[in-house]
């Protein structure tokens, strides 16, 4: 097996990955156009150190394509996969006939092999890992692992989207839907826009970025778009990306944006990533709701297989999936500094996910988040 190691995302390095992506099996997360964007925004402000890994076989045969970060955490150097929390799935891209090259069961011995040859790190944390990428298994989910504290969900896409709606929604919420688009129709004029032009895609990204702050604030969760470089990341990657693989969408009343979207369509999936809805009266006619009846749609008309929601166990999902994709974390000790920390993480791990299937502890968490979030909004607005 040949492993080389790229520190930077060189010329080299960057057709080797344009090539292999091409023929791979991978998400969208690892495409090269989302890695060199998040790299170039947010990874540059966290002081991400690139650490990308091809991995070819004996007669020089891609297997895999490793986009791996290497990070400092006071006096710690961490192993994790590119992209943070904006890369909802985290794995390797794979070559398409990889179960027919590589012995699974031995996976691990394969992966120490793979680490020998990498920068000195001393912790490994492997996040948001799914089971499967394409329709192969994702040979980093056979690690040792912890399950993540939340399911993946998705709705596979059949028929056509008259059928589909018939089949998720009962006849009683699909007339309520109904009712509600013509009481906003009564408000004014009322579409469902797909930006085109950079400017037309900031604008319509102000709001979203606006709204989904303020939502951020109510549930008293950390804002992703405070954090440095995502602002800067979801703009380059909508206005300079390939076109096709951001989507960003939003309903308006009167030209004015009161409900939003940013994500992801790529090899006929659309990857459900950042609604966002405005506040005020209106938001009792569900715009929301009504722009995914919208980009549900709008994948039936363009060829989409299969709508992600990703990662979360929201109760809405339920209505529209049919599928749930596991995912699991992989956290390891590589050096006698990182053991501590690694035992944390790890603990940290087990107790979320505790956490969020208990029946009883779930509820009180949420409410004291939701406590906490509106506390800190005031203390914020003084």
């Amino acid at each position: 097996m040949n492993t080389t190691v790229y520190t930077s995302i060189e010329e080299s390095a960057a057709a080797a990955w344009r090539d292999f992506e091409a023929e791979a099996d991978c998400w969208p997360f690892q495409s090269f156009d989302f890695v060199e964007a998040w790299l170039g925004t947010v990874g540059c402000a966290e002081g991400v150190e690139p650490c990308i890994v091809t991995v070819a076989d004996s007669a020089g045969e891609p297997l895999m394509l490793l986009p791996l970060a290497l990070q400092k955490r006071g006096p710690l150097r961490t192993l994790s996969w590119i992209g943070g929390v904006m890369a909802d799935y985290k794995a390797p891209l794979i070559a398409r006939d990889l179960e027919g090259k590589l012995d699974y069961g031995a996976f691990a011995s394969i992966w120490a092999e793979i680490r020998n040859t990498l920068p000195a790190h001393d912790m490994v944390t492997f996040e948001a890992q799914p089971e499967l990428i394409g329709a192969q298994r994702n040979p980093f989910a056979t690690l040792s692992r912890h399950p993540h504290s939340s399911l993946s969900h998705y709705a596979r896409l059949e028929g056509d989207f008259d059928s589909f709606l018939a089949q998720t929604r009962s006849s009683k919420s699909r007339w309520r839907l109904r009712r509600k688009y013509q009481r906003l129709q009564e408000l004014g004029e009322v579409e469902f826009v797909i930006p085109e032009t950079p400017s037309e895609i900031e604008a319509i990204m102000r709001s979203v970025i606006e709204h989904k702050s303020r939502r951020y604030s109510e549930l008293g969760v950390r804002d992703r778009f405070a954090m440095p470089g995502v602002r800067e990341f979801c703009l380059k990657l909508a206005t300079e990306g390939p076109r096709g693989l951001t989507h960003v969408s939003a309903l308006t009343l009167d030209g004015e944006v009161v409900a939003g979207h940013w994500g992801l369509a790529f090899r006929k999936r659309f990857f459900f990533l950042f609604p966002s809805y405005g506040g005020g009266d209106v938001q009792r006619l569900s715009p929301g709701v009504l722009l995914l009846q919208h980009l549900f749609q709008w994948c039936f008309e363009n060829g989409i297989e299969e709508f992600d929601f990703t990662v979360g166990d929201e109760s809405y999902k339920d209505l529209w999936c049919d599928v749930d994709l596991e995912l699991f974390h992989h956290v390891e000790a590589t050096s006698l500094r990182g053991v501590a920390p690694a035992a944390v993480e790890s603990a940290s791990t087990r107790l979320k996910r505790a956490i969020k299937n208990s029946d009883r502890l779930w509820p009180i968490a949420k409410r004291a988040r939701s406590v906490l979030g509106h506390t800190l909004s005031g203390l914020r607005s003084q």
